[in-house]
């Protein structure tokens, strides 16, 4: 078998109901004005033009986030241009006795960055660790990420091979954010953030980051304009988007 074929998804797309045990809902996003728990974050912070905006959409009942990342081949940024969203909790949460996190969340089918900000007792300060997903289906689907498949930033190589859990971390902060080397217009919907202590499925433990080769540009994989990454499988069974409108058309 093909490396290829032996990749593993950074995050599975299930139907799930955040409010069942042993699942902890940290926060819904249901209702407006819940849109202002969350903050707009850009690369205008290092010079960059890319711009973003949160409301609340109705018939959706959910909190909608749309953004432009916008390149000046002029400047000369510190990272790739970028556009994302903050919730910060209203209070840290030790991770310890969690495996995973849970978020309710549709998407328009590019690859996005979910990061999570934590406070460490290895080195008393605040860190962010990473991990991205895929999903064209353009549903409304519950994701599920281990804390064990999130990437550390900060953190020394010793640590980074470590668990999240083993650290002892306080989670405080839960990111939306897209990167890319291109014009791009992005548009993601949110409505429910959770932890969960449920037990990893086989799938979750044998999870293996994928290898990232030249022969894999021959295949169907998308660019984040540094890295690339695998696209999400769908189940055949799923049903299809049911207004038949894309996401994308919000900004009509």
């Amino acid at each position: 078998m093909k490396i290829f074929q032996k990749v593993k998804q950074l995050a599975t797309p299930y139907t799930l109901h955040l409010k069942s045990s042993p699942v902890v809902v940290m926060d819904t996003f249901c209702e407006k004005g819940n849109e202002q728990k969350f903050n707009v974050f850009t690369d205008q912070l290092i010079g960059g033009d890319s711009k973003g905006v949160v409301v609340f959409k109705e018939e959706d009942e959910a909190v909608t986030f749309l953004g432009q990342i916008q390149i000046d081949k002029k400047k000369q940024l510190e990272s790739l241009p970028y556009v994302g969203i903050e919730y910060k909790y209203s209070k840290s949460v030790n991770i310890a006795k969690f495996t995973k996190i849970l978020f309710k969340m549709r998407t328009d089918g590019q690859i996005y960055k979910i990061r999570i900000g934590v406070n460490s007792s290895y080195d008393f300060g605040q860190h962010h660790a990473y991990a991205y997903i895929v999903d064209q289906s353009q549903m409304w689907n519950t994701y599920s990420i281990p804390f064990k498949n999130f990437e550390h930033q900060g953190f020394d190589k010793d640590v980074q091979s470590l668990e999240l859990s083993a650290e002892g971390l306080q989670l405080y902060q839960f990111d939306i954010m897209k990167e890319s080397k291109i014009n791009e217009k992005i548009a993601v919907q949110i409505k429910e953030f959770a932890l969960s202590q449920e037990e990893l499925t086989e799938q979750e433990i044998n999870f293996k980051r994928p290898i990232f080769y030249k022969y894999l540009q021959k295949q169907d994989i998308l660019d984040t304009g540094r890295e690339k990454y695998n696209q999400m499988m769908h189940n055949v069974n799923q049903k299809s988007n049911p207004n038949g409108k894309s996401i994308n058309n919000w900004y009509d």
